[in-house]
């Protein structure tokens, strides 16, 4: 069926980016929204598949699989349509098991992106991303976050008692059933991330049940998510972990130039 598809796309001049199993990416120099609704329209009639035209994107950015390295990732992507919307799949903003101020700071990178028409003005944006990444940080760092926006929320595989193994969330499960609670397979958990390389498992989380103002969280963990969720969406960019870093540190502008070239 996708061979087929790729040959009708064909036919009609356009070039096929991307395909997985529920959607179709096809660019094609010039054309308008009439012309891809031509498409969709010719592709369910002679297929027979119901076809809806999602938009058009100024730009789309496919991140790298893991499983198969060099090859886009069937599910993890964001872009923005031509009217400005943006839609994201498979990546922090999206996972509900991420604390809210990473999420946050993920979204406001992407928004800023979203301005770029087209893949050259997004490329020229990146800088002022890592700028947002950056006041992200400097929050995070003076620690001015309020605890309810970095708590960690998993579900549990197994009631507490079963877990062998001191995963984050078993802790925290074990920390709420020691208080009298009651936790079962298939609830989920908050915690807060306090201490996470404690060699103590129970001072490394604390459930969101016990989390008071005189507690500090684990800065180095959370420092480590907001930038492995900046470096996610930017590193197909050519913007990996590793480049990011050294942007973030103090430098003079011959060195920030000298960064951002590559």
């Amino acid at each position: 069926m996708l061979q087929k598809t790729v040959q009708i796309v064909e036919s009609e001049g356009f070039s096929l980016v991307h395909a997985i199993v529920d959607s179709v990416w096809v660019g094609k120099r010039g054309a308008e929204e009439a012309d891809y609704l031509g498409l969709a329209d010719r592709i369910q009639s002679e297929l027979g598949l119901p076809v809806s035209f999602e938009g058009r994107y100024r730009w789309v950015v496919f991140l790298p699989s893991k499983v198969r390295p060099g090859l886009p990732a069937l599910n993890k992507y964001y872009g923005a349509f031509a009217d400005g919307r943006v839609k994201c799949r498979g990546i922090e903003v999206r996972r509900g098991d991420v604390p809210a101020f990473i999420r946050r700071c993920q979204s406001s990178i992407i928004s800023h992106l979203a301005e770029a028409k087209n893949s050259q003005e997004l490329l020229r944006l990146i800088p002022g991303a890592i700028q947002i990444l950056g006041d992200y940080l400097e929050v995070l760092r003076g620690r001015r976050v309020d605890f309810s926006d970095l708590l960690v929320q998993k579900r549990l595989s197994r009631d507490p008692s079963e877990y062998v193994q001191n995963s984050l969330q078993s802790i925290a499960a074990k920390q709420l059933t020691d208080e009298g609670l009651e936790i079962n397979s298939g609830e989920s958990v908050a915690f807060l991330i306090v201490d996470g390389d404690n060699p103590i498992p129970e001072r490394r989380v604390l459930a969101r049940e016990l989390v008071n103002n005189d507690l500090r969280y684990d800065l180095a963990k959370y420092e480590a998510m907001l930038l492995n969720a900046a470096a996610n969406i930017l590193s197909p960019l050519g913007y990996d972990i590793h480049r990011i870093k050294r942007m973030l540190e103090p430098q003079d502008q011959a060195s920030i130039d000298y960064f951002n070239q590559g």
